[in-house]
């Protein structure tokens, strides 16, 4: 195959960033130009993997999400035949681009030795032409002491077409639109990558409106996003610990706030919640330390960064010592409306209403989910409610704002107790059975 006359990307990596990614791609005006063009999504080779790749080229969703314009363009590029999925990572042979988005938690060195593993299995494959754009989340360093000493085993560093651009997805309504119109940074390993990875930014991203940013290393980039993610989740537990004081002398801490937002300078404060999920504020704030330790070997300390993992991994309990306030939990059933980590999607990874359920259990109580984003999930300990309004269950926690929700009756919860712990209503309703977080 001649690759002049050939546009290949392919994307390693199908989950909830790549998945977005490769069809945003896959309809991007500037490559469909091309006569020929392919987007060519890579899983693993397991049973997880090939379920993801068998939907994906029947043309079904790989996971359910509320975005129609995600949904019309997958359809659109299934058709045209513009996007497939393998899980033969030898397919990426002849690659213009490789896209690596693949989560990375760093929970023990395993991570390292995987990281590792890919890259010598990916640098087999390629070519210097190729240019590798790396999405990850990575602690900073990873990319200039772990993978250019590998890929520059088989590359020069003055030919090597290396970057660094961390995906920047807002799961939900927008979820496509989100990497269209998004301030993107990047980095590359040399001038001509930093080159090749803002050309091909600029195919998808609009650029004009939404202008980039170069940064001068790899490490600048892999920081950059770690900082921002350790920032919102900071800003997350500072409330929660102004939430639990609240509790104790029955501050009105929701009006207090949004006093606070009326100056521009503060219109970022966070509000109550019942903790922090998914996959990026529940790690990224310990990548400082990894780095720190296993890549650089400085042992520096981040005990701002720690200390706010330690907070959001329990601001489940704030919620429970609200409740707590208004009823007893012990022998109490409850239906929790919500079991993702936030609105919209299917992904409930780290999800603040699985770990409230845990809560409520150990005391004695018991629990019930429905969210129509999880229909066919088993959960350990817990049970799926399909029919919200024939169950036999007096107290309804809301706990996520699906859209979804606004068509529930709430009428037909009849002398239930609903506490409204994620400001779903936004307007406060006038019966004394509503309850909500952050109220007096």
């Amino acid at each position: 195959m001649n690759k002049e006359n050939f546009y290949k990307i392919s994307v390693i990596g199908q989950g909830f960033a790549g998945f977005p990614m490769s069809v945003v791609l896959a309809n991007s005006k500037t490559f469909l130009k091309l006569k020929n063009f392919h987007v060519l999504g890579v899983e693993k080779n397991n049973k997880a993997g090939n379920i993801i790749k068998d939907k994906i080229n029947k043309g079904i969703l790989p996971f359910d999400n509320n975005d129609k314009k995600l949904k019309f363009n997958f359809r659109k590029a299934i058709k045209k035949k513009n996007y497939s999925v393998t899980t033969n990572i030898n397919d990426i042979i002849d690659s213009n681009v490789v896209i690596i988005s693949i989560n990375f938690d760093f929970k023990n060195k395993n991570t390292i030795i995987n990281i590792k593993k890919i890259f010598q299995e990916l640098v087999k494959i390629i070519d210097k032409k190729t240019l590798i754009l790396i999405e990850s989340t990575l602690p900073p360093g990873t990319c200039e002491n772990i993978i250019v000493p590998i890929l520059t085993k088989k590359i020069s560093i003055n030919k090597l077409k290396l970057s660094y651009s961390y995906e920047r997805v807002t799961p939900g309504e927008n979820y496509y639109s989100s990497i269209e119109n998004s301030f993107r940074c990047y980095s590359g390993i040399n001038n001509i990558s930093k080159i090749y990875c803002e050309k091909f930014l600029k195919g998808f991203i609009n650029y004009r409106k939404y202008p980039f940013s170069k940064l001068p290393r790899l490490r600048d980039c892999e920081a950059a996003k770690i900082i921002e993610n350790s920032f919102r989740a900071m800003n997350i537990a500072f409330i929660d610990e102004w939430m639990k004081y609240s509790n104790k002398i029955d501050l009105n801490i929701n009006l207090i706030l949004e006093s606070i937002r009326k100056r521009p300078t503060h219109k970022n404060i966070m509000s109550p919640g019942i903790g922090v999920g998914g996959y990026c504020l529940t790690k990224d704030p310990g990548f400082g330390r990894v780095s720190s330790k296993y890549i650089f070997k400085n042992n520096v300390k981040f005990p701002l960064s720690e200390l706010t993992q330690k907070i959001n991994l329990n601001m489940a309990k704030t919620s429970i010592e609200f409740i707590k306030k208004k009823i007893k939990i012990k022998k109490n059933k409850f239906l929790i409306l919500g079991a993702t980590y936030k609105e919209d999607i299917e992904d409930f990874r780290e999800s603040p209403s699985l770990k409230l359920a845990k809560e409520i259990i150990k005391i004695g109580g018991k629990v019930e989910f429905y969210d129509p984003y999880v229909k066919n999930v088993k959960f350990k300990n817990f049970q799926v409610c399909k029919k919200i309004y024939k169950n036999k269950i007096n107290n309804i926690l809301i706990t996520v704002k699906h859209k979804k929700f606004k068509s529930i009756k709430f009428s037909k919860f009849k002398n239930k107790k609903i506490f409204d712990l994620c400001n779903f209503f936004q307007v406060k309703q006038n019966d004394k059975n509503y309850f909500y977080l952050g109220e007096k």
